[in-house]
């Protein structure tokens, strides 16, 4: 999601949950109608053997009507570098309003994603937190 993910978070949080029902405002428009192209892609060479990736999952968290919930999800030493992370839940109602590498909420820590989800549902949620790490990565 990066600088600019968070940035459409951030316009998106600061306008009202645009849900389309009466009572709410539509979400603003924080990012360009396309993309510039990035140009080529290359890979770093890796000293220590091949890149790998890894998912894990961490145990299933509560997070009450209306509430938000920010964790961090820290990468094992095996698999030192945070690539990316999400939210995994069975049901609508969880909106997710971070995924970064930064921490919004106070100091960052390293090998850390932090991943934060609203609750706009009227019942309390479960969910699980989700993190993908990778080795041997450089760049």
């Amino acid at each position: 999601m990066g600088v600019a993910g968070a940035f459409a978070v951030g316009a998106f949080v600061g306008t009202g949950f645009g849900s389309g029902q009466p009572g709410y405002s539509a979400p603003a428009t924080a990012l360009p109608s396309h993309a510039s192209p990035a140009g080529k892609l290359v890979s770093a060479k890796g000293g220590g053997g091949d890149p790998a990736i890894k998912h894990f999952t961490a145990t299933a968290r509560t997070v009450n009507a209306g509430g938000v919930d920010l964790v961090r999800g820290k990468c094992p030493k095996d698999f030192p570098n945070p690539i990316t992370g999400g939210e995994f839940t069975s049901g609508p109602g969880l909106s997710l309003i971070n995924l970064s590498r930064k921490n919004p909420g106070g100091q960052t820590q390293e090998r850390s994603v932090y991943i934060a989800v609203l609750n706009v549902s009227q019942s309390t949620l479960q969910w699980k937190p989700e993190v993908v790490c990778g080795k041997n990565i450089k760049g």
